[in-house]
């Protein structure tokens, strides 16, 4: 395997920072049984030419294994953490896990969560997969000019539906850097969690 690795944080960094995530968006398992750590494949590319099959390293695949109902569910929970220790992909099996309870989380001040947003709709080039937290979701980017016209703080479900999660939801609209003159309506959701 050719590696393309930048700045991958070891096994129990990987570990850490996954359960860490977990923790801080009220999914982290009650009846953790095991957690281990795996590289995996992002990527696998053909050389047209020579044959040469190349795979790209695309992070560590945290597993947590749970007892659920008596019996161990091995990959209740499956993290991958990409370059630099970004989430780069989650999944669960909700319906094989108990979440531990509930806990208050401190939540990002209106500023912080509007400048977030902001990077994200007038940055022309998206952020590439595993460089930086999915914090925020948006229906159109690159604006060169915003106006907000509605903010309100909403919650939504988490995976297991046993929880509601802080967001901000943005409406607004604003100018396309690609389409002078052309005025787009945006949503944009943010994660009201301060982190």
């Amino acid at each position: 395997m050719t590696g393309k690795q930048n700045s991958f944080p070891t096994d129990t960094e990987c570990i850490n920072i996954a359960t860490e995530w977990l923790k801080n968006h009220g999914m982290y398992p009650k009846d953790i049984l095991g957690v281990t750590a795996t590289q995996v494949d992002g990527m696998t590319s053909i050389d047209i030419n020579t044959g040469i099959t190349t795979s790209y390293w695309l992070g560590t695949e945290v597993a947590f294994d749970v007892i659920y109902e008596g019996t161990v569910e091995r990959d209740a929970i499956n993290v991958v953490i990409g370059d630099n220790g970004a989430l780069v992909r989650m999944r669960a099996k909700a319906n094989k896990l108990t979440i531990e309870q509930y806990f208050e989380v401190p939540l990002k001040d209106i500023s912080q969560a509007l400048a977030i947003l902001e990077d994200r709709l007038t940055s022309p080039i998206p952020p590439k997969m595993g460089e930086v937290p999915l914090e925020c979701l948006i229906s159109h980017r690159s604006l060169s000019s915003l106006e907000i016209t509605g903010i309100e703080l909403q919650y939504q479900n988490t995976i297991t539906n046993d929880y509601l999660l802080p967001i901000f939801v943005f409406a607004g609209r604003g100018n396309d850097n690609y389409e002078p003159g052309v005025v787009h309506q945006f949503n944009g959701k943010v994660d009201a969690i301060l982190h």
